[in-house]
């Protein structure tokens, strides 16, 4: 599938809602509102001791608060029911507005009062922090404290403000030492490092959204090794309770067979229940998937699609039924392949045989092959024996090569009785003109 060539970070922020702006209910992941899920540290030290000196204290510390039980949420199906018609009573009640804060001038704030927001667990507060040390604006200038600060900046935050810290942290850490790097990022680790076991806890507890953030955590690499294998895991997990976001990253995963086996079918059923719950990501890719899909695979994964197919097939069937034996025989290569139309072996079975009672000389041999591995019908040794003998009789040049293979699998009495039943069968159906 073609994309537009955004960043794939980018890209899974803004469509999965995995941006820090984006809060909507099992569709994205709002780190500062699971307080369970983002352990921040409280009351910590100014890293601003931090010295050049690689073998300084870092006078830092991270302390997970007490975690509230998460609450267990039940089961829910991928695709929930809705309700249609249900009548809607206007109640007048009264609305408590909770007054929203205004954001912080992070510019213009001391670099004390910085400090507070930054021990509050305030990611952008950390960052301005690190900028600070960095340029020596109103605290001594300190190249690791900087680094410090802005790696716990990154892993406090998320979406675009994740990638724009980390640009920062980068550029900050090709002037360190590997040793210095290694000091510093400490708490910006052990941060992450809570914070994945928080999410662990409530993840296995079943609670929705920490599956979805978890799985997103290992199939991006935020603070810790990318593992696409737990992450798929962890994005089923959070799919087969509805949640939005897993159903469309897990769904690409199947189309593209990122990790997981390719699976169309099963990747646009994913995609479809996404985009049906306003997934921006799934609508896109939903769009892309029917360009590499042939019918019979959207068949199986869309319920729309089945049902639309449904009047082909019917349409296919009243017209083939009067036909001559070409358009019997095609119309059983169409169920067999399963490409224009849903794949349904028994259907074409039967549509190989009323071509074979007309005459057809191809069909009665790939009827023969079916009961041979058993496709659509029961395998039988005998059966295949018959029916490349009735190939051979309408003039199939490979069926009494066929034929001699196969007859060494029958008894001296089960070549007998079937010589008999394809000479009845034959007399029963002569061959049309």
């Amino acid at each position: 599938m073609n994309h537009a060539p955004l960043p794939v970070f980018l890209l899974l922020a803004i469509a999965l809602g995995c941006d820090e702006n984006n809060s909507s209910k099992y569709s994205s992941y709002e780190p500062s509102a699971r307080p369970e899920l983002n352990p921040e540290p409280a009351g910590t030290n100014p890293p601003g001791a931090f010295s050049n000196d690689i073998n300084a204290t870092a006078g830092f510390s991270t302390q997970i608060p007490a975690q509230k039980k998460p609450v267990e949420a039940p089961p829910k199906p991928v695709i929930s029911p809705v309700a249609v018609g249900t009548p809607t009573v206007n109640v007048p009640k009264t609305v408590v507005e909770t007054p929203v804060q205004p954001e912080p001038k992070y510019a213009s704030l001391a670099a004390a009062e910085l400090q507070m927001l930054a021990d509050k667990g305030d990611a952008q507060a950390c960052w301005m922090l690190g900028l600070r040390f960095e340029l020596g604006n109103g605290v001594a200038t300190n190249a690791v404290t900087a680094y410090q600060w802005v790696a716990l900046a990154a892993a406090r935050s998320g979406g675009v403000h994740r990638s724009l810290m980390q640009k920062d942290e980068d550029r900050l850490a090709s002037r360190l030492t590997a040793e210095q790097i290694k000091q510093a990022r400490k708490p910006a680790l052990d941060f992450v490092l809570k914070r994945t076991e928080a999410r662990k806890v409530a993840a296995d507890k079943g609670d929705v959204e920490a599956m979805f953030a978890l799985g997103m955590q290992l199939f991006l690499g935020e603070g810790i090794a990318v593992d696409k294998t737990k992450a798929a895991a962890r994005l089923s997990q959070a799919a087969e309770h509805g949640h939005a976001g897993a159903a469309a990253l897990l769904g690409r995963m199947y189309l593209n067979g990122d990790t997981v086996t390719k699976d169309l079918e099963l990747g646009y059923r994913l995609l479809e229940h996404a985009a049906t719950h306003g997934n921006a990501l799934a609508r896109a890719d939903i769009a892309e998937a029917p360009k590499s899909m042939t019918p019979a695979q959207l068949a199986e994964a869309s319920e729309t699609a089945r049902a639309l197919l449904a009047k082909k097939v019917a349409l296919l069937e009243a017209a083939t039924a009067k036909a001559d034996s070409a358009a019997k025989f095609k119309l059983g290569l169409m169920f067999y392949l399963g490409t224009e139309i849903p794949k349904d072996l028994p259907s074409a079975a039967g549509w190989f045989e009323k071509a074979g009672e007309q005459g057809h000389a191809e069909a009665p041999a790939l009827l023969a092959g079916m009961f041979f591995s058993g496709e659509g019908v029961k395998k039988s040794f005998a059966e295949t024996y018959k029916w490349h003998g009735i190939a051979k009789a309408r003039g199939n040049p490979t069926a009494t090569a066929n034929q001699n293979e196969v007859v060494k699998l029958l008894t001296a009495e089960e070549k007998t009785a079937t010589d008999k039943e394809i000479a009845a069968w034959l007399a029963a159906h002569p061959k049309q003109k």
